[in-house]
């Protein structure tokens, strides 16, 4: 019996090649940094243990297996300062989605506002800085951009509440004319 890995996300698999009838296959997925397992799919039965074992048989086996970034991960590689996982729960809580949860499992509108809530968390708080004109380097759609000023965070978040309807009767929202 032959067991062929199938890897959707960044990690690896041990435990594949060929096998005798009855041997023990040892499965173990090992995420890429920042990654975490999500699941084996093996004859479309989803496998959540890690590491999982079974035994062979006498057909090949395709194993799928699945790594994601979780939100979290995701939310705390938008930016180079070091936020604290409260700081990452209360985002999330905010915007009603699970801590651990897999970035494609999350819709857009609660991505962007967690990102433009992460935005105003910077700008807003005293230990990140916000004293602070420059801001200096920061993630931005993936690309390392140089900020100017806590205005162009502000700016950014602003745009996100604003294209969700979030400005009315919101806290969010800073007026920057008032900021300095």
């Amino acid at each position: 019996m032959i067991v062929s890995i199938n890897i959707q996300g960044a990690g690896t698999v041990t435990g594949g090649g060929e096998y005798t009838s009855g041997d023990t296959v040892s499965l173990e997925a090992i995420p890429s940094l920042n990654m975490q397992f999500k699941q084996f799919v093996i004859d479309g039965n989803i496998i959540t243990d890690n590491p999982y074992s079974f035994s062979a048989g006498n057909t090949d086996v395709a194993v799928y297996t699945t790594f994601y970034i979780s939100v979290q991960n995701w939310l705390k590689s938008k930016t180079q300062y070091p936020v604290s996982d409260e700081e990452i729960l209360s985002i999330l809580s905010n915007r009603s989605i699970p801590y651990d949860s897999d970035t494609n499992d999350a819709t857009k509108k609660q991505k962007d506002l967690a990102y433009a809530d992460l935005l105003m968390l910077i700008v807003t708080s005293p230990s990140y800085g916000a004293e602070e004109d420059q801001m200096g380097n920061w993630k931005h759609k993936g690309k390392s951009v140089t900020m100017t000023g806590k205005s162009q965070l502000i700016s950014m978040a602003n745009a996100i509440y604003s294209k969700y309807g979030e400005i009315s009767g919101s806290n969010r929202v800073i007026d920057i004319t008032n900021r300095w």
